[in-house]
């Protein structure tokens, strides 16, 4: 029986990061990440290149027939099409970000809108933000978070964002306007900005990204356990914690090297040996309710054949009980989505004709395993 599909609702005022924070979280845990403002966005986009009024119900409402949205996930970033056109960096003019504000406000629009959100939510574990999304969208998500800081953070932040280029505003002009825009979206005849009453209040003020991106990757994981899911987060290990995860992967070695390929006391040698040999190594840790349940180590080298990077895992190993069915397929999927868009292969690197170890990647989750004397080759 297919698990229940994770929908996870986060709220909150423009600039308050909760657009960065949902796509940060989204890539740890392998959610999709829907932008919903994006999608407002591509009808302005529309009306406006067509030369209509973006406010006006009259010039809005009789285009709606003729757009088609569709959200793609291309080497693991959302664009969006609009008539099988790309116009991910498009719709991200000052033009087009008053526009859609203004066709926001218009309830067919919304409408129009419901059925492609839904859906998207219907079929994927996801983290959807905009400003409505638990209020309307997703009345009956897993998880709903109210994202806010102070106004004076939210114009610190975008004013750092905005100083170097031209034509900036001052921080006094993005406070002001960032005040109007609240009172604005708090008060509009459709759908208003507003906290769910179930939702979680998460005040972002002082916090820096990485701390509130995992501040929420820990209440989705509390959610995911609380539904028998196992949820494990998949961690990259970054070079100022290197020596950190060479000695907590000693603790998944079996003391006969059974499952291994590399004895625990070759493995720094053989780590510096991949990153000294031209190629880029990465190390990744599953994290389970902030436990280290597993690793997985890669290494990255161009490939002439394919006109681009390979990634070679190396190893993965994950402790028994944490095995859930597809979770090697999962760390697969999130490696591949990280892959440059050129790559024909990944190769899982088997260096012994170990079939015990050749039996636990397909515990995993890879569900044909065509072993080789030196590498294993999924397309």
């Amino acid at each position: 029986m297919e698990k229940k599909k994770i929908n996870i609702a986060i709220d909150g005022p423009a600039g308050a990061g909760k657009s960065t924070i949902a796509k940060g979280a989204s890539e740890k845990l392998g959610f999709i990440y829907v932008d919903t403002g994006a999608l407002y966005r591509s009808i302005a986009y529309y009306v406006l290149k067509n030369g209509k009024d973006a406010s006006l119900e009259s010039d809005v409402i009789p285009l709606l027939d003729k757009i088609s949205i569709e959200l793609k996930f291309i080497d693991g970033e959302q664009r969006v099409f609009v008539n099988d056109e790309d116009v991910s960096d498009m719709i991200r003019t000052p033009e087009v970000t008053m526009g859609s504000s203004a066709v926001s406000a218009i309830p067919k629009v919304r409408d129009f809108l419901f059925e492609l959100q839904r859906k998207i939510a219907q079929e994927n574990d996801v983290i959807m933000d905009g400003r409505d999304i638990g209020t309307v969208v997703l009345p009956n998500a897993d998880l709903k978070i109210f994202i806010t800081a102070t106004p004076e953070e939210r114009a610190r932040r975008r004013y750092n964002e905005m100083k170097d280029k031209e034509n900036s505003l001052s921080y006094e002009k993005i406070l002001a306007d960032i005040r109007i825009r609240d009172y604005n979206d708090s008060n509009r005849a459709v759908a208003p900005l507003k906290q769910a009453e179930d939702a979680i209040l998460f005040d972002t003020t002082g916090l820096g990204l990485e701390d509130s991106v995992n501040k929420v990757v820990g209440m989705v994981m509390k959610i995911g356990n609380q539904q028998n899911r196992g949820m494990t987060m998949i961690k990259e290990v970054t070079e100022s914690d290197r020596d950190e995860f060479i000695s907590l992967m000693s603790e998944f070695y079996d003391s006969d090297g059974v499952l291994h390929k590399i004895p625990v006391e070759n493995f720094y040698r053989t780590f510096n040996e991949i990153v000294n040999s031209g190629t880029y190594a990465n190390g990744y840790l599953f994290i389970n309710n902030g436990k280290s349940v597993g690793y997985a180590l890669t290494a990255n080298t161009y490939s002439n054949e394919s006109g681009g990077n390979i990634i070679w895992i190396e190893e993965i190993y994950i402790k028994p009980k944490y095995r859930s069915k597809g979770l090697g397929k999962e760390f697969f999927a999130y490696i591949d989505s990280k892959i440059d868009k050129n790559v024909k292969k990944i190769r899982l690197e088997v260096r012994d004709d170990n079939k015990k170890a050749v039996k636990l990647y397909e515990n995993l989750g890879f569900k044909k395993v065509e072993y080789m004397q030196m590498v294993k080759i999924y397309k």
